[in-house]
């Protein structure tokens, strides 16, 4: 697990350690580098990369300018939290499944 301050280090850790990161847990809201503008640089980088976002309100003002995410408003249950995480494994489980099958 990496943990960051913020979104430029957080997009700065990912540069480096894309290939050992399969899920990207990150705030909508923080200092430097918002939530939006990281996975527009983190899907530069990996246009597949599995992202939650956690915001505090509502995942409707960033559904239609980010793609490709998973929103959970905040405060979150953990449960919550690490069903999206489990739904993220299974569909790579998957996907390593099919690729195994070619």
């Amino acid at each position: 697990m990496l943990a960051a301050q913020n979104g430029i280090e957080a997009l700065n850790l990912y540069r480096v350690n894309y290939n050992n990161i399969h899920v990207i847990i990150t705030d909508m809201k923080m200092p430097m580098m918002d939530g939006p503008l990281l996975i527009e640089h983190i899907k530069s980088i990996n246009p597949s990369a599995k992202i939650i976002g956690l915001t505090g309100v509502g995942s409707e003002n960033f559904e239609r300018s980010v793609t490709g995410v998973v929103f959970i408003s905040k405060p979150c249950h953990k449960d919550k939290l690490l069903e999206a995480i489990k739904n993220y494994k299974n569909l790579w489980v998957k996907n390593q499944n099919l690729l195994e099958k070619l």
